[in-house]
């Protein structure tokens, strides 16, 4: 038994505040060393987190192409409005999304196949 001492005395035979103890124990910050390791690693913890922090906080100059980025263009070599000239007119996007659904729902199956689990053979390997 750790402490020694008669049983119910707890650590050099004493009792605990609300009665003797049940089984002999040393005090709790007994392992000192322990406790010393414990406050070195929170202090470099501590130390590494503020540098960690220090050095995100820090906001240095800007180099010579941060100085310069407000007069770089850049210059498409072709109008993108004149690839999609269909996009021209306005329009509402649920008659098309009810047609999308409609085709869904008359054919499920040409769409489930997709998402539903089925066994595949590739090169001559069965995968489930």
């Amino acid at each position: 038994m750790a402490g020694g001492g008669v049983l119910g005395t707890g650590w050099r035979g004493v009792g605990c505040e609300n009665g003797p103890l049940r089984y002999p124990h040393e005090p709790m910050f007994g392992n000192l060393l322990g406790w010393i390791i414990s406050l070195v690693i929170l202090a470099l913890t501590t130390v590494v987190m503020a540098g960690f922090y220090m050095a995100g906080a820090y906001i240095s100059e800007p180099g010579a192409v941060g100085r310069n980025a407000a007069s770089y263009s850049m210059q498409l070599p072709l109008d993108p409005r004149s690839l999609a000239t269909w996009m021209s007119e306005e329009q509402d996007a649920i008659a098309i999304y009810k047609e999308a659904i409609g085709e869904y729902n008359a054919r499920p199956q040409a769409y489930n196949i997709y998402i539903e689990p089925r066994e595949i053979e590739f090169a001559g390997i069965r995968a489930d």
